[in-house]
């Protein structure tokens, strides 16, 4: 939703928003108040491997899903799914072109860099850890 605040604020420019597919996901309610409220500026990228990446790349259980489908329903007035560099660029060449809030979901691998910080905790020391309320910010 920053991406959105910062796109409402700032007409002059895009703003675009990167999102993995697992995080969207997960915040599917995000794509709805987004196509309600539609800033023309507004690019959402969903950088789509099928994973949550940040976590080990743990399939999200949504492998072939459209996001685009749902943002599409959702109300977002451009909608691209690209699979490769080729579709990509006609992709951006089109959204450089007009203002319309756009959601544009790329295909990508299942890849990342070797020194990728993770959670070094197990879940059972997560869960523990809260309970006691440690490491808690604020």
């Amino acid at each position: 939703m920053v991406a959105y605040q910062l796109a409402n604020r700032n007409k002059v420019s895009k703003v675009f928003c990167l999102d993995g597919d697992g995080s969207i996901l997960m915040h599917m309610g995000s794509l709805a108040v987004l196509g309600k409220y539609p800033v023309d500026n507004l690019v959402h990228v969903c950088l789509n491997n099928e994973a949550h990446e940040s976590v080990g790349g743990m399939p999200t259980g949504a492998a072939g899903i459209s996001y685009g489908g749902f943002a599409e329903i959702a109300g977002y007035k451009k909608v691209y799914c690209v699979k490769d560099e080729v579709e990509l660029e006609e992709a951006l060449d089109k959204i450089r072109k007009k203002d319309e809030m756009t959601f544009l979901d790329i295909s990508v691998s299942l890849e990342s860099r070797a020194n990728l910080g993770r959670p070094a905790e197990s879940t059972k020391e997560n869960k523990e850890m809260f309970m006691k309320h440690e490491g808690v910010v604020g």
